[in-house]
């Protein structure tokens, strides 16, 4: 009925449920002996009474009044103690169960690693870790203990009262079973139904955490009433399951009753019976009636907790299905040379997102960061989301739970140097968040090879994959790093990191426990936050607001990069840190970034093409695919995928900023080349020439310098100016908020 490995959860748990039956049997012996001394008492005050009617002198001893009192006392002082003794070792045993889980989920959490929000929900664990265990606290407490008193009390009281008269002890023994096959009864029909309620409550729970973290989102869509009647229709749906419950419970309580009571009906009736045909005295009917109920009250009992048993099966199950899911395959490796200057080289890797069903069906996709932040984008996602974090999407392509995902990455090859920035571009759904991931250690199971190499010098050169092989490196692969070691190698900052509440010095000091206040601030100088953190009266001791409402888009970001930088680790990655920031923040961040580049390995993945235009390698990914590979320089020039990119976002960008003022949209070129037709950009598949490319853009601020495609605004395409953004947006791709 229940799994044995709860048993094992800590040691003397099995010790304090036996001692608590103990006890409860103990309290029962206080019971018969009580129950014998009042008859024996009511027979002999009986007895005088009927003495005196006679005429007869009674003298009662004063020493027999004196132990019988005594007696009495004993008993009372025994029941009370053994009463204590059970509740007290049932609350034992309960609150060790209770922590001993926390702690296994807890450290289950922790084993999972960086992969944890993609397999697992945080609801589940949060519901889990919560009310379901306070179940199976109870189920020890409660249940589980007169689970064994049921069994033994109606035993011992069949000992009992053999010697006193069998025929009333036989009855009374055989109707108690009827109790057990009422609760047999009901367990087969309630097991289903019990797995509903939870199944119900826990997905309530799901949608009330995703609608309070997505209130605003609501709020600025009006959207609110649609979540709030999706909400109403959950929680009826969970208050019919629960009122389904309780009508289970209230029957299987009637039952139980109706089977007491006329147990111990026929108990009673039977001694009277054998009182009046002279098989018992007075005394022995009087015990039998005392004891009568005794047989069946632990039964009873027993049922009144069965809803507590079920619940807490059912939560068993939930929490050992967390407890049993699969970790990460690690290994033990160290990072190669002194763990500092590591190179990361991608060697025909490929991903497939696997169908990895949570308990409700839902297909969890995250990752998170390794500065301790929460990511769940994923650049293709193949499954539908479903996360307890908040949540951006990075994703325009899905698949069903049941179709056989698409290859997220295939034949994936590039090498990111120390004291370079590699800078990763492509539209949406080409892989490069989901390379970042398999980099950050969130995803694993990937095909190829994903190696740190240490002994290169900082040149800023990037050789060919293939070329490494005959260079004399240290390298690890990546799958083989302990857990330790791949947290010390790689820190991640996503375009949505997460700030706790707290402090500004606590969410700084995450990063590194025995920083100081000098290095904190350090941090803070290199990502040009400090002057903002010291107009703050509180200085470092600023407090952040849940999910760092208190704070801009720009700040949040800087801090978390400061959080990152002080990890100091060999390897940066990037993952659309400036997607959801203004343009100052934008360069602000992309300097920091730029700066970091000389001295570690960074690697920045982004949606603005003007961002990579300074990067000493840009790497194009499409549809999985490594497409291309070089600097800014040599890809315009090649006029390849990151060239039409790079000229359709330059259009968009300034499309959007002359339609606003009713000018004509223009084309903008690298330098003087031939004019660009922005409809022609999309609808041809030839790429657009260009006889000079941009060598000295600005990442961070938009490029002014125009050419007039020569038409009027009347002659663009049908439907207008709207008309033609729609159809570039299809093509390249989600742009930045800011854009």
């Amino acid at each position: 009925m229940f799994d044995k490995r709860l048993f094992s959860l800590t040691p003397g748990i099995g010790k304090l449920v036996a001692a608590k039956v103990v006890a409860l049997w103990l309290s029962l012996l206080a019971d018969v002996l009580f129950a014998f001394m009042m008859a024996n008492l009511l027979v002999s005050v009986l007895q005088c009474a009927i003495w005196t009617a006679q005429g007869l002198d009674v003298v009662v001893p004063a020493n027999n009044l004196l132990l019988a009192l005594l007696t009495l006392l004993a008993v009372c002082a025994v029941k009370y103690l053994t009463s204590r003794s059970a509740a007290s070792f049932g609350t034992e045993a309960a609150e060790r169960v209770k922590l001993a889980l926390r702690e296994r989920l807890y450290r289950k959490m922790l084993a999972l690693g960086l992969s944890y929000s993609s397999r697992v929900r945080t609801s589940d664990v949060v519901q889990s870790a919560g009310e379901g265990i306070d179940q199976i606290q109870s189920f020890f407490e409660l249940f589980l203990p007169q689970l064994f008193y049921a069994v033994l009390a109606p035993v011992t009281l069949f000992a009992v009262l053999m010697p006193v008269n069998i025929p009333a002890a036989v009855v009374l023994l055989v109707c108690a079973p009827l109790i057990v096959l009422v609760v047999g009864v009901v367990a087969m029909s309630a097991a289903r139904a019990f797995k509903r309620y939870w199944g119900k409550y826990t997905d309530m729970g799901a949608a009330f955490l995703d609608n309070m973290q997505g209130l605003e989102t609501l709020k600025a869509f009006d959207a609110d009433e649609r979540a709030a009647a999706d909400m109403d229709e959950k929680a009826e749906a969970f208050r019919v399951m629960t009122m389904q419950v309780l009508q289970i419970q209230l029957r299987s309580l009637t039952a139980m009753d109706a089977v007491a009571y006329g147990g111990t009906a026929a108990g009673i009736g039977v001694a009277v019976w054998q009182f009046l045909v002279g098989g018992v005295d007075m005394a022995g009917a009087m015990i039998v009636v005392f004891l009568s109920a005794s047989f069946f009250l632990p039964l009873r009992q027993l049922g009144s907790y069965f809803h507590v048993a079920m619940n807490g099966m059912t939560s068993t199950k939930r929490i050992f299905a967390l407890l049993d899911a699969p970790e990460p395959a690690r290994g033990d490796a160290a990072l190669p040379g002194d763990g500092r200057d590591l190179a990361v080289t991608f060697n025909a890797v490929a991903y497939r997102y696997a169908d990895a069903d949570t308990a409700d069906g839902s297909i969890v996709d995250g990752s998170v960061a390794a500065d301790g932040s929460v990511n769940a984008d994923s650049d293709t996602s193949h499954a539908s989301v479903s996360s307890g974090e908040p949540t951006g999407t990075d994703s325009d392509t899905s698949a069903t739970a049941t179709a056989l995902p698409a290859p997220a990455l295939t034949d994936v090859s590039f090498a990111a140097r120390p004291g370079t920035l590699t800078a990763i571009v492509g539209e949406s759904g080409s892989g490069k968040s989901t390379t970042a991931a398999l980099l950050a250690g969130t995803l694993a199971g990937y095909e190829g090879s994903i190696t740190l190499s240490a002994g290169a010098a900082i040149n800023g050169a990037t050789p060919d994959p293939a070329e490494l092989g005959a260079i004399d490196l240290q390298s690890v692969e990546l799958r083989d790093l302990s857990a330790d070691a791949m947290t010390s190698a790689v820190s991640l900052v996503s375009s949505r990191s997460h700030l706790f509440s707290g402090t500004l010095r606590e969410n700084l000091l995450m990063a590194a426990p025995q920083a100081d206040d000098d290095e904190l601030w350090a941090a803070l100088e290199l990502t040009h936050i400090a002057d903002f953190v010291r107009a703050q009266p509180e200085g470092l001791a600023m407090p952040i607001a849940p999910d760092a409402t208190n704070l801009s888009g720009g700040q949040r970001q800087r801090i978390a990069i400061a959080r990152a930088l002080l990890r100091d680790t060999p390897i940066y990655v990037f993952d659309e840190a400036t997607s959801s920031v203004d343009a100052e923040s934008e360069a602000v961040i992309l300097s920091t970034i730029q700066e970091l580049a000389q001295s570690a390995t960074v690697i920045m993945i982004t949606h603005r093409m003007a961002n990579a235009v300074t990067a000493d390698q840009v790497v194009v990914f499409d549809h999985g695919h490594v497409v291309e590979t070089g600097t800014h320089t040599a890809l315009m020039a090649r006029g390849g995928v990151y060239a039409d990119l790079f000229r359709a976002q330059q259009v968009i960008e300034h499309v959007g900023h002359r339609s606003a003022t009713g000018a004509r949209p223009a084309a903008v070129v690298d330098g003087p080349s031939k004019p660009v037709n922005p409809v022609r950009l999309v609808e041809s598949a030839e790429p657009v020439e260009s006889t000079e490319p941009v060598e000295s853009a600005e990442p961070a601020v938009r490029n002014e310098s125009v050419a007039n495609h020569g038409q009027s605004e009347a002659a663009a395409p049908a439907g207008g100016i709207g008309a033609l953004i729609r159809r570039l947006l299809h093509e390249v791709g989600p742009l930045r908020p800011t854009m």
